[in-house]
């Protein structure tokens, strides 16, 4: 009896972790059938339209709401880039966001502006929604 109680227990623990993992799994922009949906891209006409209103919308967004006064001071003279990774999730939200090339401060100031981003549409595989990796170039200019 204590053998099948251990038994379905473990049997019970690996199928929850297995729907976490699978709850975690990603794809990339690329391989999705239909680009997640930001607030004010309407569905257009073709899919090729979506993804450009899409990419379009998160780069002005983050732009207008990335500080660059505040990351000032951190920042070198000249032309300033650096990358955010993030995951928008099968529920429309943005997650798993990290920003990588650049000193501390302007990481987090990165990070705070991609985190504000709007609930959105998901993306799609075969219809069905998927957590999809994104990936986002910040690029600014300091004048010392």
């Amino acid at each position: 009896m204590k053998t099948l109680l251990i038994t379905a227990t473990l049997f019970i623990s690996v199928a929850a972790f297995a729907q976490k993992e699978k709850d975690l799994e990603t794809v990339s922009f690329e391989e999705t059938s239909e680009a997640p949906v930001f607030p004010g891209c309407l569905e257009l006409h073709s899919e090729e339209q979506n993804r450009k209103c899409f990419s379009e919308k998160v780069i002005w967004y983050v732009n207008s709401n990335f500080n660059t006064v505040k990351v000032r001071p951190y920042a070198k003279k000249g032309r300033n880039k650096l990358f955010v990774h993030f995951v928008i999730t099968k529920d429309g939200n943005v997650t798993q966001v990290h920003a990588t090339g650049a000193p501390n401060e302007i990481l987090k100031e990165a990070e705070r502006a991609v985190k504000s981003l709007p609930h959105m549409k998901p993306a799609k595989v075969n219809g069905e929604p998927v957590n999809v990796q994104y990936h986002l170039p910040i690029v600014f200019m300091v004048e010392k």
